[in-house]
């Protein structure tokens, strides 16, 4: 039989629209309408009394009318304590797009506008006027494509390598869809530019992992995706698929180019993260399209685990790089679910324990317990080497914050750092024999030696020779110039304590030195009598008793115990 609600909204009604009867109902929730109800306990009236109103006219909005009914306005009370009430809600989300806006964005306020005008004819979200409109937007065609680089059979193998090296770190992909693409895109199917820039991402990053492609292959391939994202069509239709793009991008950036770089890039990740509504739950957001809520309830998980992500690798490479990190006021991330051989979890959990406001601020870091952060840090789980990297890379970000701002160390929290930072060594040194090019596998070490050195304390210092001796392994496994490079710094800045450390020696040793071997101090036995007397004869005898009768002169106004004996004070 059909199914009739047995009651409908004042909107619904007004709209002769069907009401699913609950508060709010769907059509409220989708148009963003004031969805409330009249009352509906029947009574009688008497003569002085005012009957309801009718079914169709729009009662007015609690605040207006002070003799409003106490059934009506707890109904509407209701609906705005409802964790769907577009009134607590922070902005829209278009899923059609999957575009978020917030709701004091010029491009939202006639949407918000027509809302409160209960208009049946709501504006689409778009940026009405936003600019003259005099030129037209520019155009973007990609000079290669991705099917004319790379064949199937490569890609199928380097998805592989993905899979098994870098997504157990940061599992944001679908694997077995991106497969499913993968066949589609080869064979004619086209899937997109999104599609081809995620490709481009875990090819080259899988590349880079296993030396699959040669050089010229992967530059070409690095380029195209770079091209493709800085093109304006994902600037004006930004996906979820673009933000995991960016990711890609931005692993690979920080595994082979400059700081600034890399974090520029990072950050653009979490501003196209924040377009999509990534740092916002669902009952935050007004979600416009009528079957949005099934989508978004399917991919729930997938968006919390790119945004994770996303801001994790902001995080680590602001702090790292003594930069402001992106602040979208997410506080407290819900933890990811754990899969099976999966580490997401644990390094984003890792990273998000650091400070989220900006990594540079002086203010931030003294406002910071960075001793308690320590603390945090040392103690986190670790269960991949490339976690135990991370780990000990940032108990080195927080010592160098502790020694700017003249923090003292006491032995536990030297004990820390060193326990932190020596399975390092040897999880670098794993990493390296694998072929598995982490940033941290050289910056790590690196570091570590300068911490150890800047500690200066007989514990720390006999650390530094095995953390010498894994960066000389790491030259030889990696073969580069910036090993090198890193490798022959770290020396001279042994060299420079070694140095620093022997002057230290020297300066004690010429204490306990017998003075006249090294000839600094004569021989007071040594003097004759009549030397005595050649070394006073330049000198007048009278300056000598002058000299003796000042302390008496200058203090002849002190009572005659308090006189100072008549000698040359001083000499």
């Amino acid at each position: 039989m059909r199914q009739r609600a047995r009651r409908a909204c004042v909107a619904c009604r007004r709209r002769k629209r069907k009401c699913d009867g609950q508060v709010p109902c769907r059509n409220c929730s989708d148009y963003e309408y004031r969805c409330v109800y009249e009352p509906t306990a029947s009574r009688r009236f008497s003569l002085d009394e005012s009957p309801r109103p009718a079914s169709n006219v729009m009662p007015k909005p609690v605040g207006t009318d002070s003799q409003a009914s106490p059934a009506f306005t707890n109904v509407e009370e209701r609906a705005h304590r409802s964790p769907q009430s577009p009134a607590r809600t922070r902005g829209f989300l278009d899923l059609l797009k999957s575009r978020y806006m917030n709701k004091e964005s010029s491009v939202s306020f006639p949407r918000s506008l027509a809302v409160e005008l209960q208009t049946s004819n709501l504006p689409r979200l778009h940026a009405f006027a936003y600019h003259a409109g005099v030129r037209g937007e520019p155009t973007f065609s990609p000079q290669h494509h991705l099917i004319d680089l790379i064949t199937l059979v490569q890609v199928k193998r380097l998805l592989d390598i993905y899979e098994s090296i870098i997504h157990p770190i940061f599992g944001f992909l679908e694997i077995d869809n991106l497969g499913r693409q993968c066949d589609a895109h080869w064979n004619g199917n086209a899937q997109g530019s999104a599609f081809e820039a995620i490709a481009c991402g875990f090819i080259t990053l899988a590349s880079l992992f296993s030396d699959f492609l040669t050089p010229q292959v992967e530059a070409t391939i690095v380029e195209h995706a770079k091209a493709l994202l800085e093109s304006p069509y994902p600037v004006s239709n930004p996906t979820v698929h673009w933000v995991m793009a960016w990711i890609l991008r931005t692993i690979y950036l920080r595994a082979t180019s400059r700081p600034y770089i890399a974090w520029m890039s990072s950050c653009t990740t979490m501003h196209v993260a924040e377009s999509v509504g990534l740092h916002r739950s669902l009952h935050q957001v007004t979600v416009l399209a009528s079957s949005g809520t099934n989508l978004l309830e399917q991919t729930i998980e997938t968006r919390e685990r790119t945004f994770q992500v996303a801001r994790s690798l902001n995080l680590l490479i602001s702090y790292d790089y003594g930069r402001s990190s992106i602040n979208l006021g997410v506080s407290n991330a819900k933890p990811l679910a754990s899969r099976q051989n999966d580490f997401t979890s644990q390094i984003c959990g890792l990273i998000c324990g650091i400070a989220a406001d900006d990594a540079a601020s002086d203010t931030t870091s003294e406002n910071t317990d960075l001793f308690l952060l320590l603390d945090k840090v040392s103690s986190a789980p670790a269960e991949h080497d490339f976690i135990v990297l991370t780990r000990a890379e940032l108990a080195l970000c927080i010592y160098r914050r502790l020694h700017h701002f003249g923090h003292i160390l006491n032995e536990d929290k030297v004990d820390q750092i060193i326990e932190v930072g020596m399975p390092a060594l040897e999880a670098a040194r794993r990493l390296a024999a694998v072929g598995h090019p982490w940033w941290n596998v050289l910056s790590t070490v690196f570091h570590f030696i300068c911490v150890l050195l800047s500690i200066n304390s007989n514990k720390s210092l006999e650390r530094v020779a095995e953390a010498v001796r894994t960066m000389e392994a790491l030259a030889q496994y990696l073969g580069s110039h910036m090993a090198r490079e890193a490798v022959q710094t770290a020396k001279d800045l042994v060299k420079a304590a070694l140095d620093q450390r022997r002057k230290a020696t020297e300066s004690l040793e010429n204490a306990l030195t017998d003075s006249g071997a090294l000839g600094a101090s004569p021989n007071v036995e040594a003097f004759q009598e009549s030397d005595w007397n050649l070394f006073l004869q330049p000198f007048d005898q009278n300056y000598f008793e002058s000299f003796a009768d000042f302390p008496q002169q200058y203090f002849a106004e002190v009572p005659e115990q308090n006189l100072p004996d008549m000698a040359p004070n001083g000499i």
